[in-house]
């Protein structure tokens, strides 16, 4: 059955808003004061997990997503109001003005910080409940500090499911959960949140940032990311594992250094950081492979790109493509080292067809060359002069100079 051009048109146009709309949804602010490392965006399956037992919730989680009906989040990503499938109900996000409208101010009574309302009232949560749990309402805490609160609503209770993208409108976070309040005083804060995965770290953050807020007995629960994704399964979600503990313990366990001389806190922020620096230099790198690909591998000037390890990048691509051979066969390039000079140029091969045909390149276009076996790789050295010909002639692409691109390895 073939589609018509319209049919195609439209269905490219649909395509580029949904990656767009995604796009905003998992990106983090450009809020000056909050490094992006402590944003929290709505998790779209691109979290970073740390440790062996998050990582293999994790993929249990992204593959086995019918067992947990409250992640569909993609009614949220798009059109506000899309029904959730499966459901009569729609996802409410809510605007500037009524974000407003549930905020909640810090006034002082008798010398002690507390809660009120829009009415200026003493806010209270006991009558409320959110995810099962009396006395609940779902908070979040936007970047600029603003507590917004409700009860969380799930879905098929109303024509509007209410979660904690609604209270941000869908936007990044500094922390979100659940909380309780008597008479303007938070007796009660966690992290459970399925949309936004808070972790200790964010938790903590609110726990500071309402501070002087908390009733003398007032306990924080964390929940483990375990805890969090046992939460979403129907049957045990209900049963609460929990530890609960006072502010003061809470806040004196985030800020006890370790050997490495950081708080947890600092050490999981110091974490993310790594790792969001090592994905911008990966979509860096895609985009640069982008610019060698769209050019069919023609010259292309890439040397303007700032990371060495970018344009090494798109090399490798580029002799993975002119082999045939797919992403997972891209060979890895280094330079040589003979002291300070550099005298040669590895192209290192995990498969001996990859090598092979590599060889038969080389040879068409009379380049020299040695071939050695070492620790089942295949390797191909060449000169320092005859890779930077062999770059610019056979995958002609520009680039000021090959000895920029490689890892100091000095020859033995």
């Amino acid at each position: 059955m073939s589609i018509s051009k319209k049919r195609k048109e439209y269905l490219l146009e649909k395509f580029k808003y949904a990656a767009k709309e995604f796009g905003k949804s998992g990106a983090k602010s450009n809020h000056l004061a909050v490094p992006k490392e402590q944003q929290l965006s709505i998790d779209l399956g691109n979290r970073k997990v740390f440790g062996i037992i998050n990582k293999i919730l994790y993929w249990i989680e992204n593959n086995f997503t019918y067992f947990f009906p409250r992640y569909n989040l993609f009614p949220e990503v798009g059109v506000e109001g899309r029904k959730i499938p499966g459901a009569n109900t729609r996802v409410k996000y809510f605007n500037s003005d009524e974000q407003f409208d549930q905020r909640k101010f810090i006034g002082e009574q008798d010398g002690e910080l507390k809660l009120y309302n829009l009415e200026g009232k003493l806010y209270d949560t006991t009558d409320k409940i959110s995810k099962g749990k009396k006395g609940c309402v779902a908070y979040v805490i936007t970047l600029d500090g603003k507590l917004v609160t409700h009860e969380h609503i799930n879905v098929n209770k109303s024509e509007w499911a209410y979660r904690h993208s609604t209270l941000a409108g869908g936007k990044p976070i500094l922390c979100s959960g659940l909380m309780k309040v008597v008479n303007g005083k938070i007796t009660y804060i966690d992290n459970n949140s399925g949309h936004y995965k808070p972790e200790s770290a964010n938790l903590y953050n609110a726990v500071k940032k309402l501070e002087g807020l908390f009733s003398k007995d007032a306990k924080v629960a964390c929940l483990p990311y375990w805890i969090s994704l046992k939460k979403q399964i129907p049957l045990i979600r209900k049963i609460s594992l929990a530890k609960r503990e006072p502010v003061e313990k809470f806040l004196e366990r985030m800020e006890k250094k370790g050997k490495d001389g950081l708080t947890q806190y600092e050490r999981h922020f110091h974490r993310i950081k790594e790792f969001n620096e090592k994905y911008s230099e990966k979509l860096e790198s895609q985009s640069v492979y982008a610019k060698v690909a769209a050019h069919n591998y023609k010259s292309v000037p890439i040397s303007d790109c700032s990371n060495p390890k970018i344009i090494k990048m798109a090399i490798e691509h580029s002799i993975r493509r002119i082999i045939g051979a797919n992403y997972g066969h891209k060979p890895k390039l280094d330079i040589k080292y003979d002291k300070e000079e550099a005298v040669g140029v590895n192209v290192i091969f995990h498969y001996k067809d990859d090598r092979s045909r590599f060889v038969e390149i080389l040879d068409l276009h009379k380049c020299s060359y040695l071939s050695r076996i070492q620790e089942n790789k295949y390797i191909i050295t060449m000169s320092i002069e005859q890779a930077d010909e062999f770059i610019k002639d056979a995958l002609q692409i520009k680039i000021d100079s090959v000895e920029q691109l490689g890892t100091r390895l000095v020859m033995g």
